[in-house]
């Protein structure tokens, strides 16, 4: 096996790097830039999965993975206190910003839902400017009615003018 692993790692080469080829020195002495073993090579290749037969490497790995040390693997099991881990590795500044960020959340819920002073004042000072703008709306729907009326009033003078006339 490690033998058509090597031939295929031979042909997946670069030309430079072939035993033909001249080869360059990088900044450690070797071709490859470093004091590497083979098996460090043919690792780097599977995790780049450039082989050919890299799909057959990944159902190993998956093996492995799932397969793990006695009865580990066949019992599930939660841990009450993972939620409780996390809490403990926040620094004071963390901490903090959280407590920060939880009351701007707060505030922002009580401003929406109208309970805070600011919220009250706001929704009242809504409601006389609505107040406001129906009135006006209502004055100025009668100004224009009250000029249509007088508009009319105007061209009925004007008939009756220019019947009287004739």
């Amino acid at each position: 096996a490690d033998r058509k692993k090597r031939a295929k790692m031979a042909e997946q080469k670069p030309s430079s790097m072939r035993s033909g080829a001249p080869k360059k020195k990088g900044a450690r002495g070797n071709a490859r830039g470093g004091h590497r073993s083979f098996s460090k090579d043919l690792a780097e290749q599977d995790a780049q999965g450039s082989g050919s037969d890299s799909g057959s490497g990944s159902e190993e790995e998956e093996q492995r993975e799932v397969k793990g040390k006695g009865v580990a693997s066949l019992i599930e099991v939660a841990n009450p206190n993972a939620g409780k881990q996390d809490e403990h590795k926040l620094t004071r500044k963390q901490k903090e910003e959280l407590d920060k960020q939880k009351a701007r959340d707060d505030f922002m819920r009580l401003t929406l839902e109208g309970k805070t002073d600011e919220a009250k004042k706001d929704l009242e000072r809504l409601k006389q400017i609505r107040a406001e703008r129906e009135a006006a709306a209502k004055r100025k729907k009668d100004e224009l009615e009250a000029k249509e009326a007088a508009k009319a009033a105007a061209k009925e003078r004007a008939l009756s003018a220019q019947k009287g006339r004739r």
